[in-house]
C-alpha cells in the first residue's frame, strides 16, 4: 500500500506541474491587449509644469548653445541643355534595281536598300550601325556579293550576316577573310561581303525576300555630313546573266554634331568672400576657443597659481 500511495502522489504533483507549465505558455502567447481583471493602480507621471518648478542642483545649469553659423551657399554646375539624337534613319532604296535579262525578258530583278539602325546622329566616337538589305523584286535571284560604301573616316567594327526568325534577328559575326575592305583614293572605303564559292551555291532569293547584311562602325571625330552608299551584285538563279546596281550615295546622310560640354564649377581661391568657396580656407581653425564655445571654461579664465601656494581646489 505504501508503494502504491507513493506512486499516485507522484502522479498528482507531475499534473499540477505540467498544469503549471500549460499556463505560463499561454500567458506567454495571450494577446498584449489581455490583461488581468485587477489591475495594480501605476503612479501618473508628474506634469510638465511641475517638471519645470523642480529646483536645479547646485552646479547643474549649462549654457545655452551657441547659434551654429550660416553655411555659405555651395556652387551649383550648371545643366547641361539635352539635345535629342536621331538614333535610327529612314530605309531607303540606293540606285536603281540590279536586271539580269534573258532577252527579251528580264529574268531576275532586285534591289538594294540602305538604312542608318544606329547613330543616324551621332557624336564623335558614338557607335554607327548600317544595313544594306537585298530585296528580291522578280524571278529567282543569287546573290553573289553586297558591298557597303561608307568614308574611310568612319573606323570599322564589325560585320554580320543578319538572318530572320522566329525570335526575331540573329546575327552572324563575321571574322576577318569573310569579307574584304578595300580603301579608295578618293576618300571612300568598301566593305565587300561575298555569298558562295561559285553561282550554284549562293544564296537564293526569291521575289519579296531579302538579304541583309549589317556594318558597325565609330563616327569620326571630325563634325560634319556624311554621305554613304552600296552595291549589290546578282546572277540568274542558275548561274549567268549578271547584273550590278548602286551608287556611292544614295543613303540618308550621317550628321555627326558636336559634343555638348559640361562646364566645370567654378573652383574659387581660400580668403574670398563666403559663397565663393574660400569662406572655410579663411578660418583660424587654431585661434578658436573649443571650451568656451560649448559652454566649458578655458584654461586662460582660471587663475594661475602663485609660487608657494597651495593649488586651487
Amino acid at each position: 500500500m505504501q508503494k502504491r500511495t507513493t506512486r499516485i502522489t507522484a502522479v498528482r504533483r507531475a499534473a499540477i506541474a505540467g498544469a503549471a507549465s500549460t499556463a505560463l505558455i499561454a500567458g506567454m502567447i495571450a494577446p498584449a491587449g489581455a490583461q488581468p481583471a485587477e489591475n495594480p493602480v501605476m503612479p501618473e507621471a508628474p506634469a510638465a509644469s511641475s517638471i519645470e518648478n523642480m529646483p536645479q542642483l547646485p552646479g547643474s545649469s549649462a549654457p545655452e548653445a551657441p547659434e551654429a553659423p550660416e553655411l555659405p551657399e555651395l556652387p551649383v554646375t550648371p545643366e547641361v541643355p539635352e539635345i535629342p539624337l536621331l538614333n535610327t534613319g529612314e530605309r531607303v532604296q540606293v540606285g536603281d534595281n540590279a536586271r539580269g535579262y534573258v532577252w527579251p525578258i528580264t529574268a531576275h530583278e532586285s534591289a538594294l536598300h540602305k538604312q542608318v539602325m544606329v547613330g543616324q546622329e551621332a557624336y564623335p566616337g558614338d557607335p554607327v550601325v548600317v544595313r544594306l538589305q537585298l530585296e528580291g523584286i522578280s524571278g529567282d535571284t543569287r546573290v553573289r556579293e553586297i558591298r557597303d560604301i561608307m568614308p574611310s573616316s568612319f573606323e570599322l567594327i564589325s560585320v554580320a550576316r543578319i538572318t530572320f526568325g522566329e525570335e526575331g534577328e540573329n546575327p552572324a559575326i563575321l571574322e576577318e577573310g569573310q569579307y574584304e575592305v578595300v580603301e579608295r583614293e578618293d576618300g571612300l572605303r568598301e566593305v565587300r561581303v561575298p555569298f558562295g564559292t561559285n553561282d550554284s551555291n549562293r544564296p537564293l532569293v526569291k521575289a519579296g525576300e531579302t538579304l541583309t547584311v549589317d556594318v558597325a562602325y565609330r563616327a569620326p571625330e571630325e563634325v560634319g555630313t556624311y554621305e554613304h552608299g552600296g552595291y549589290i551584285r546578282t546572277v540568274l538563279w542558275g548561274g549567268g546573266y549578271a547584273a550590278e546596281a548602286g551608287s556611292d550615295v544614295g543613303g540618308q546622310a550621317i550628321e555627326v554634331k558636336e559634343r555638348p560640354i559640361i562646364p566645370e564649377p567654378p573652383v574659387d581661391e581660400p580668403g574670398e568672400e563666403p559663397g565663393d568657396g574660400g569662406f572655410w580656407g579663411s578660418i583660424d581653425w587654431g585661434s578658436i576657443d573649443w571650451g568656451s564655445l560649448f559652454g566649458g571654461s578655458s584654461d586662460e579664465d582660471e587663475p594661475a597659481d602663485e609660487p608657494g601656494e597651495t593649488p586651487a581646489e
